[in-house]
């Protein structure tokens, strides 16, 4: 090709003087490339080269894509080797509009592409801020990742899911998808408000034999009144980290629950390290904060985090 063609027609990046092809998008910017690297990258322009040109074509004529110019200088980003890795064009693209970046390498047959793209937003190290967790989860579903589906489905724990922003990422979704995303959000607080509401035994001080610590417990009106402070503190998206911080523990609402006492019937209780025989009717019981704290703490370890 000859090198006496203008450099300003051609993208900065792309416009190598030993190429042989030439590429314009649909905001006419022209890409000066080589074939072979596009025929190995794509399966596309592997079968589309096979065939001759038109003989009163010439070398420099343009072949004219459908896709912008930022798409276009993606793709190529990321099929040339060791090349794309200097340049911004791939990593703007996919903050931007991942969606179109991928499905424009799956129009033409860009296999590679696609799995390089496929690290890059889901296991980059670190991973491309493109678009929203939702929209990653999207993206990840319409293309079929199901590793991806799930990993991204993990990063839209501190979402609300209700807010404006979040329904109108959700609107985007395959409606199956909405229902694992809204199950997994909905799973997770009842298992850990469940866990709270009905404490183990081993949580209080003692445990009587006639197992009324818990009926006296939910008839204590700090215990409603604490439960209500939890349940407000778990309509933040970030609950688990807010429940998982000892200091949560002593705001008032909840430390006047740990500093009340209580009447039980029984005879005979469990200590923390083995049983006190005949204490008589009437001991005191109370929950026990640092042992309430761990049990919260490793319920919410081991809760679901994903689809």
């Amino acid at each position: 090709m000859s090198d006496s063609v203008s450099q300003d027609e051609y993208h900065p990046s792309y416009s190598f003087p030993d190429a042989d092809l030439v590429l314009a998008s649909k905001d006419d910017l022209k890409f000066r490339v080589h074939s072979q690297i596009l025929k190995l990258v794509s399966g596309f322009f592997s079968e589309m080269l096979a065939i001759p040109r038109a003989t009163s074509e010439k070398a420099s004529d343009p072949i004219v894509m459908t896709e912008s110019a930022d798409i276009l200088v993606a793709l190529l980003d990321a099929a040339y080797p060791n090349f794309g890795q200097h340049r911004h064009g791939l990593s703007d693209a996919l903050s931007k509009s991942p969606e179109s970046v991928v499905l424009a390498a799956e129009k033409y047959d860009m296999h590679g592409v696609i799995e390089y793209i496929r690290t890059l937003l889901f296991h980059g190290t670190p991973a491309l801020p493109a678009t929203t967790p939702i929209g990653m989860y999207n993206l990840a579903r319409k293309c079929g990742w199901d590793a991806e589906a799930k990993l991204a489905s993990t990063r839209t724990l501190h979402i609300d899911l209700t807010s404006a922003d979040a329904i109108s990422d959700l609107e985007k979704v395959d409606s199956c998808g909405v229902l694992k995303l809204q199950e997994l959000h909905r799973k997770r607080k009842t298992l850990l408000f469940d866990m709270i509401t009905n404490p183990r035994p081993s949580v209080f001080q003692y445990t009587c034999d006639c197992h009324e610590a818990l009926y006296l417990l939910n008839s204590n009106y700090k215990w409603i009144l604490f439960l209500y402070h939890v349940s407000e503190k778990m309509k933040n998206p970030s609950y688990a980290n807010i429940l998982n911080d000892p200091s949560f523990w002593d705001e008032p609402e909840c430390n006047e629950m740990f500093d009340t006492e209580y009447l039980c019937p029984g005879s005979q209780f469990w200590g923390k390290k083995k049983r006190v025989e005949a204490l008589p009717s009437g001991e005191l019981v109370y929950l026990n904060k640092q042992k309430f704290i761990t049990e919260v703490q490793l319920a919410i370890a081991s809760l679901p985090r994903s689809i």
